[in-house]
Formats: structure tokens, sequence, C-alpha cells
């Protein structure tokens, strides 16, 4: 103990980002490690988000050159692959709204929380961790918004292919 407040031993990790973590509160440094801890899973949750969206994209991308060759000699079993397909690209845009819709509230009830809190409380050490859930769920907000984006315009290019597969079978 020093005269600046507890500090934790190091088997406690008393380092957040780095720096040494000094607290009056025994508590509130374990809310400071707790959010260290949720900002580096955060972190690694916002990549993953990322490279799942690039490969949904690259599996869009292909399926579209693939069905643009083949729509010029349409036949059946083709029709109805490509009536799977649009219909899996359809769930997934499903699920991507439902996330998109949920990860944007959380992300706005989390602005209202912490500008609630701040005209209530003015230290940093709780104010801080709310900034930045704050931060990172807009940004995974973003990712998905633009992921959902990409998936809508996407399957309208679908559909385009679609018609054409009908009306040159017919």
């Amino acid at each position: 103990m020093n005269t600046s407040g507890y500090m934790y031993p190091q088997s406690y990790g008393s380092k957040l980002l780095g720096f040494p973590v000094r607290c009056v509160d025994p508590q509130i440094c374990h809310l400071s490690i707790f959010w260290s801890k949720f900002t580096s899973f955060s972190m690694v949750l916002c990549i993953l988000v990322w490279c799942y969206n690039k490969l949904m994209e690259n599996r869009i991308r292909e399926y579209e050159k693939f069905i643009a060759v083949s729509a010029k000699k349409p036949n059946a079993s083709l029709i109805a692959y490509h009536r799977e397909m649009v219909q899996n690209f359809q769930h997934e845009r499903l699920i991507h709204l439902i996330i998109t819709l949920f990860f944007a509230s959380l992300t706005i009830l989390t602005i209202i929380i912490t500008g609630w809190i701040s005209c209530i409380i003015s230290d940093l050490l709780v104010i801080g961790p709310l900034i930045l859930l704050a931060t990172i769920l807009l940004i995974l907000t973003l990712f998905y918004i633009k992921h959902y984006y990409f998936l809508e315009n996407h399957i309208q290019k679908l559909y385009d292919f679609s018609k054409k597969l009908y009306l040159d079978k017919k």
C-alpha cells in the first residue's frame, strides 16, 4: 500500500493496457481488470465479425460469377439450385438484419446510459469503460450495417439473375 491507494500484486493482473492499476477501492480495481479483459474479447470479436463478413462476401461474389456463366444455358437443375442459393442468402440477410438491429439498439442504449451516468457520476473509472463499450459496440454496428448493405444489394442482383433464368427457360 502506498499513498496513492491500493495496488494489486502482479498475480492479480495489476496492469490495465500496460499501466499499473492503482485503486482506492479493490472493487473498482476488479472492475477495471474486468473491462480490460472485456475490451480484449471485444476486439477479437470485431476481428472475427470482419473475417466472417469477408468470407460471406467472397461466397456471394463467386456465386454471382458462377450463375452469370451458367445462366446462358438454363435448365431445371440450375434453376432449382439457384432458388436454393437465393433462399440461403435471404436467410443470411434476415439473420444479419436481426443482429444489426440488436447491436444498433444495444449501442444506442449504451450511449444513453453512459450519458445518464455521466450526469450523475463524473468518475472516469466508471464512465471510461462505458465509453469504451459504446465505442466497441458502435464499431461492431458499423461492420454489421456495411455487411447488411452488401447482402441486400447482392441479393437484389440475384433476383435479376432469377428473372433472367426464368425468362430464358420459356
